[in-house]
């Protein structure tokens, strides 16, 4: 993905952000509307797929790790 691209990822993914915090911490306010979502070339939209996935599992390895160092998750597991 070019530059631009992964700027825009990042700037969407803190839209979903705070969505997702609307959501669960001020339920009564209206969302805004989604924005309509730009279109892809289909090896850019491929790229973008498995860079959420990538990105996903680093979050959920990040968390377990997080929960290791709080001691709140054995130091014997691993990934």
């Amino acid at each position: 993905m070019t530059r631009g691209q992964l700027e825009l990822m990042y700037i969407t993914w803190a839209a979903a952000r705070m969505r997702i915090r609307q959501q669960l911490y001020e339920p009564n306010l209206p969302l805004p509307p989604y924005p309509l979502p730009p279109v892809w070339q289909d090896e850019v939209r491929a790229m973008m797929v498995l860079w959420i996935a990538r990105e996903r599992r680093m979050f959920g390895m990040e968390m377990q790790e997080l929960e290791r160092l709080l001691g709140l998750r054995g130091a014997h597991e691993r990934f």
